[in-house]
């Protein structure tokens, strides 16, 4: 299972990997992000009007740092609801509706996952940050975009050396 985390206003930055009763908070920012707030202030803006978008470049540019960062900035605006789902650690594409399902604290039915995270965020505002799609591209593709369609409060980041196959979104 990925590694999830989620912010919540009651508690400070930890761990990603740690859990407490509250369950698990935001990563936590490592270290201190330089000449990228141009690029985090564009795609904030462009995530909270349009719900959907890529950060899409090569293996170590600092797509998940600059996510992390617009995570943070947009805490305010969606609340304690802005969820990470790290899916780089993920062996079997077929895990993602799972850890999805983690991170919003859902039970998750072994069978068919999917339904179970669609459901509890139909009528719910809150962001979702897809880390590292690119090795489950097709799968993280077709949740993304079936979250995009049946949750319209909802908004999608995602990180991703390649561009995810979504309909409405912006890279």
């Amino acid at each position: 299972m990925a590694p999830v985390s989620r912010l919540s206003a009651a508690s400070q930055p930890v761990d990603h990997g740690s859990t407490s009763k509250k369950g698990p908070a935001f990563p936590r920012r490592l270290s201190r992000m330089i000449g990228r707030e141009v690029a985090v202030d564009t795609i904030s803006a462009q995530l909270v009007t349009g719900r959907f978008v890529t950060i899409v470049g090569a293996g170590g540019i600092g797509k998940t740092t600059v996510a992390k960062s617009i995570g943070r900035r947009l805490f305010e605006e969606f609340g304690d609801l802005v969820h990470f789902i790290d899916l780089g650690s993920l062996k079997d594409p077929l895990l993602v509706a799972s850890a999805t399902g983690v991170a919003l604290g859902l039970p998750i039915n072994e069978r068919d996952p999917v339904p179970s995270p669609i459901a509890a965020l139909r009528h719910r505002r809150m962001l979702l940050v897809f880390d590292s799609c690119e090795h489950v591209i097709e799968t993280a593709s077709v949740l993304a975009e079936r979250i995009y369609n049946d949750a319209p409060q909802v908004h999608i980041l995602a990180t991703s050396r390649e561009a995810l196959g979504v309909e409405g979104k912006k890279r």
